[in-house]
């Protein structure tokens, strides 16, 4: 099972509320500030986001987020893993993230002790973990709302 270290099964039920605090400290510590798994987190938060895109490469794999609501608008967000070393999927195939009725509910990134970058991720269909050797925020682009 993919387990995420901060946004555990008991900050979803109320018992940690630090856990929010925790993590925002260990991405300062570990990426620094400022940086794209910090941009990430405190700027864009993938909550109820929608992966309408995967585009892979032997070596690189894309996925293009729209995340947002309607209080503060939508936008499509491009994450960029670089140097791809693993995609563990936990009851789907990785295509499957692009249907329309699959959220994304909590994520964290981290980082290995070899260095490898890990983003681990928990879907309305299950776990996915993302291990490469690099992280970055690709293309952002606000989305237009129709009036």
């Amino acid at each position: 099972m993919i387990r995420l270290r901060f946004l555990t099964p008991a900050w979803e039920r109320g018992r940690d509320d630090d856990a929010p605090s925790r993590l925002l400290a260990h991405l300062r510590a570990t990426f620094g500030e400022p940086s794209d798994p910090l941009r990430l987190a405190t700027e864009i938060g993938l909550h109820d986001g929608l992966v309408r895109q995967v585009r892979r490469t032997r070596r690189d794999l894309v996925l293009r987020v729209t995340t947002g609501h309607l209080g503060i608008g939508y936008r499509d967000v491009d994450l960029v893993y670089r140097d791809l070393v693993a995609v563990r999927c936990e009851n789907f195939d990785l295509v499957d993230i692009t249907r329309p009725a699959v959220e994304i509910l909590r994520d964290e990134i981290d980082r290995r002790d070899d260095g490898a970058i890990v983003h681990r991720m928990r879907l309305t269909v299950g776990g996915l973990e993302i291990v490469a050797g690099g992280f970055a925020l690709g293309r952002i682009a606000e989305r237009r709302r129709r009036g």
